[in-house]
């Protein structure tokens, strides 16, 4: 933090303001998640007891795991052993201290290669902006405002997001049912398809084969041809399985889903492959396997898997060759819109990330709110703070 304060800030060290102490053990059997004190871990809440390790409010920084991450509670609570808490003295909002450790990203500080972790005099060493008192609520008042706006605006386009799923999927119900473009055919059987449409079973139309293992170790990764897992294109070799297109299914793992390939490929043992038979477009093909969500078929509680009778039993909607390739083309032509607003939403929300981030860093540098040249300056609270600590110590000790 090298940049000039605002007149009666203080820059100074989290350990000249409070002490960083450690939470203690609170195992799950312990606990009573009918009382109303919060448990804290270093994912945040994570339970309730009847007792509390702490009555007033704290900052609970993350110290193992969720290394850094910080919380702030308003009441008792119990911090765990994976995490330290501060005691804000008077003159310091817990809200202010909480808001900007957490902007101060202290994950970066994890001095772990296994489990992240957080050092104690790491933490006490970092250097945060202090504001004068009645400044510091200003600013809270501000931040809270400003990120009010911004929670709205990220509920809204979650939702927004949330309404394409559901109408990618109305497309597709719409596609295999005749809705979607209109048939040939207009008369409908009873069951509402359109008469030239027929019902098959996939073992009826091509066999199911198993891909063939493949280890990164043998893969070729500077080749052309795409490796195919259960969850997807997971490599390249410089030979292919299969020259043809085909359908890829999840067999182990991500069960179900459902790829197609775009030419030469080799799919590994951790899936199925079709050969779509002449007539049947590969993409028709894949897509109403995609949308009858064949992992429903899971027939292991330990490993998702799906099984071979199953994927063969799987009946679809056959609509001639014609027809299919119509379907097609309006399906790509409504999710590509879909992929455009998709797109649009996930751009809002990461501007709402840079927004979040931004409002912090104009609070902490002074600029979210206008400063009161009557406010007591910060460096004289960091003197009070300074001469009651040793008398804070003394009580403690003496409880």
């Amino acid at each position: 933090m090298t940049q000039q304060l605002p007149p009666g800030w203080a820059l100074t060290e989290v350990g000249n303001i409070c002490k960083v102490e450690y939470g203690k053990g609170l195992s799950k059997k312990q606990r009573v998640e009918t009382g109303a004190v919060e448990v804290y871990g270093s994912a945040g809440l994570s339970g309730y007891h009847n007792e509390t390790l702490i009555d007033e409010p704290v900052v609970i920084v993350g110290r193992k795991g969720n290394a850094g991450m910080v919380w702030v509670t308003q009441g008792p609570s119990w911090p765990i052993d994976t995490t330290y808490f501060l005691r804000p003295p008077q003159g310091i909002s817990a809200k202010y201290l909480s808001l900007q450790l957490g902007h101060l990203d202290l994950v970066e500080k994890n001095s772990s290669t296994t489990i992240p972790s957080l050092r104690r005099p790491d933490l006490e060493a970092t250097k945060i902006a202090l504001a004068p008192s009645s400044e510091q609520e200003r600013i809270i008042t501000a931040i809270e405002e400003h990120f009010s706006r911004i929670d709205a605006a990220e509920s809204a386009t979650q939702a927004a997001l949330a309404k394409l799923d559901t109408l990618r999927r109305t497309i597709l119900t719409a596609a295999f049912s005749g809705h979607l473009v209109e048939p040939l055919n207009s008369h409908r059987t009873p069951d509402g398809l359109p008469e030239d449409w027929l019902w098959a079973r996939v073992g009826d139309l091509c066999k199911v084969e198993y891909g063939k293992g493949l280890s990164e170790k043998l893969r070729v990764e500077s080749g052309h041809v795409e490796v195919y897992g259960s969850a997807g294109p997971s490599g390249y070799h410089d030979m292919p399985l299969v020259n043809e297109p085909v359908v890829v299914i999840g067999r182990k793992g991500n069960a179900g889903m459902t790829w197609l390939t775009g030419g030469p490929s080799w799919p590994i043992d951790t899936t199925y492959f079709l050969r779509p038979p002449t007539g049947l477009s590969p993409k028709y093909f894949s897509l109403q396997l995609g949308y009858l969500n064949l992992v429903n078929k899971d027939s292991s509680t330990t490993i998702p898997s799906l099984r071979r009778p199953d994927l063969e039993a799987t009946q679809i909607i056959l609509a001639p060759s014609a027809e299919q390739k119509r379907i097609v083309a309006a399906i790509e032509e409504h999710f590509s819109r879909i992929d455009a607003a998709k797109t649009s939403f996930e751009r809002c929300l990461h501007r709402c990330g840079v927004l979040r981030r931004s409002v912090l860093a104009a609070a902490f540098s002074g600029r979210l709110v206008e400063q009161d040249p009557n406010d007591e300056p910060a460096s004289v609270l960091l003197e009070r703070i300074a001469a009651e600590q040793p008398k804070r110590r003394t009580r403690r000790k003496s409880a």
